[in-house]
Protein backbone atom coordinates (compact mmCIF):
# COMPACT_ATOMS: atom_id res chain seq x y z
CA UNK A 1 0.00 0.00 0.00
CA UNK A 2 1.07 3.01 -0.71
CA UNK A 3 1.63 6.10 1.96
CA UNK A 4 -1.23 7.94 1.12
CA UNK A 5 -3.92 5.78 0.91
CA UNK A 6 -2.71 5.20 4.44
CA UNK A 7 -2.90 8.16 5.21
CA UNK A 8 -6.23 8.79 3.69
CA UNK A 9 -7.18 5.98 5.83
CA UNK A 10 -5.97 6.95 8.98
CA UNK A 11 -8.17 10.52 8.19
CA UNK A 12 -11.06 8.39 8.03
CA UNK A 13 -10.70 6.38 10.79
CA UNK A 14 -9.60 9.63 12.71
CA UNK A 15 -12.91 10.83 11.50
CA UNK A 16 -14.81 8.63 12.38
CA UNK A 17 -13.38 8.01 15.53
CA UNK A 18 -14.50 12.02 15.96
CA UNK A 19 -18.28 10.97 14.61
CA UNK A 20 -18.47 8.42 17.07
CA UNK A 21 -17.00 10.39 19.81
CA UNK A 22 -19.85 13.49 18.61
CA UNK A 23 -22.54 10.50 18.55
CA UNK A 24 -21.74 8.97 22.26
CA UNK A 25 -21.93 12.72 23.13
CA UNK A 26 -25.13 13.77 21.63
CA UNK A 27 -26.15 10.19 23.30
CA UNK A 28 -25.42 11.38 26.52
CA UNK A 29 -26.71 14.84 26.49
CA UNK A 30 -30.37 13.61 24.52
CA UNK A 31 -30.12 11.06 27.90
CA UNK A 32 -30.04 13.65 30.28
CA UNK A 33 -32.83 15.40 28.33
CA UNK A 34 -34.93 12.39 28.66
CA UNK A 35 -34.07 12.04 32.27
CA UNK A 36 -34.90 15.84 32.86
CA UNK A 37 -38.39 15.51 30.89
CA UNK A 38 -39.12 12.31 33.24
CA UNK A 39 -38.47 13.63 36.44
CA UNK A 40 -40.27 17.18 35.86
CA UNK A 41 -43.14 15.19 34.41
CA UNK A 42 -43.17 13.03 37.22
CA UNK A 43 -43.19 15.84 39.45
CA UNK A 44 -45.92 17.82 37.32
CA UNK A 45 -47.67 14.38 37.95
CA UNK A 46 -47.04 13.92 41.87
CA UNK A 47 -48.01 17.57 42.36
CA UNK A 48 -51.56 17.02 40.53
CA UNK A 49 -52.05 13.37 42.15
CA UNK A 50 -51.29 15.64 45.24
CA UNK A 51 -53.92 17.84 44.41
CA UNK A 52 -56.33 15.52 43.56
CA UNK A 53 -56.18 13.52 47.39
CA UNK A 54 -55.88 17.24 48.60
CA UNK A 55 -59.41 17.99 47.10
CA UNK A 56 -61.20 14.14 47.48
CA UNK A 57 -59.73 14.81 51.20
CA UNK A 58 -61.90 17.85 51.51
CA UNK A 59 -64.67 16.53 49.72
CA UNK A 60 -64.80 13.50 52.09
CA UNK A 61 -63.98 15.81 55.45
CA UNK A 62 -67.13 18.61 54.10
CA UNK A 63 -69.10 15.67 53.69
CA UNK A 64 -68.44 13.69 56.80
CA UNK A 65 -69.02 16.76 58.70
CA UNK A 66 -72.18 17.98 57.37
CA UNK A 67 -73.33 13.74 57.68
CA UNK A 68 -72.04 13.93 61.33
CA UNK A 69 -73.89 17.34 62.14
CA UNK A 70 -77.21 15.69 60.17
CA UNK A 71 -76.79 12.36 62.47
CA UNK A 72 -76.79 14.93 65.78
CA UNK A 73 -79.65 16.69 64.73
CA UNK A 74 -81.48 14.04 64.41
CA UNK A 75 -80.65 11.65 66.72
CA UNK A 76 -81.26 15.22 69.45
CA UNK A 77 -84.82 15.35 67.89
CA UNK A 78 -85.77 12.25 68.58
CA UNK A 79 -84.26 12.32 72.17
CA UNK A 80 -86.83 15.45 73.15
CA UNK A 81 -89.39 14.02 71.34
CA UNK A 82 -89.05 10.18 73.64
CA UNK A 83 -88.04 12.59 76.49
CA UNK A 84 -91.07 14.59 76.02
CA UNK A 85 -93.01 11.60 75.36
CA UNK A 86 -91.98 10.03 78.67
CA UNK A 87 -92.68 13.22 80.47
CA UNK A 88 -96.41 13.36 79.52
CA UNK A 89 -96.66 8.89 80.15
CA UNK A 90 -94.67 9.93 83.75
CA UNK A 91 -97.26 13.15 84.52
CA UNK A 92 -100.16 10.55 83.22
CA UNK A 93 -98.51 7.58 85.26
CA UNK A 94 -98.57 10.16 88.43
CA UNK A 95 -101.81 11.04 88.09
CA UNK A 96 -103.33 7.82 87.95
CA UNK A 97 -101.16 6.73 90.96
CA UNK A 98 -102.14 9.51 92.90
CA UNK A 99 -105.76 8.95 92.02
CA UNK A 100 -105.64 5.63 92.97
CA UNK A 101 -103.89 6.67 96.15
CA UNK A 102 -106.59 9.23 96.84
CA UNK A 103 -108.99 6.92 96.10
CA UNK A 104 -107.88 4.05 98.40
CA UNK A 105 -107.57 6.97 101.15
CA UNK A 106 -111.27 7.90 100.63
CA UNK A 107 -112.37 4.17 100.51
CA UNK A 108 -110.72 3.94 103.85
CA UNK A 109 -112.20 6.54 105.04
CA UNK A 110 -115.85 5.63 104.28
CA UNK A 111 -115.11 1.94 105.70
CA UNK A 112 -113.61 3.75 109.28
CA UNK A 113 -116.96 5.80 109.44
Amino acid sequence: MDKELITKILQIDERAKKNVAEIEEKNNEIETYIKQETTAKEVALEAKYKENISHLEQNFEDSFSKKENEIRTETLEKLNHKKSTFEAIKEEKVKEIINDILKEVVSSNENYE
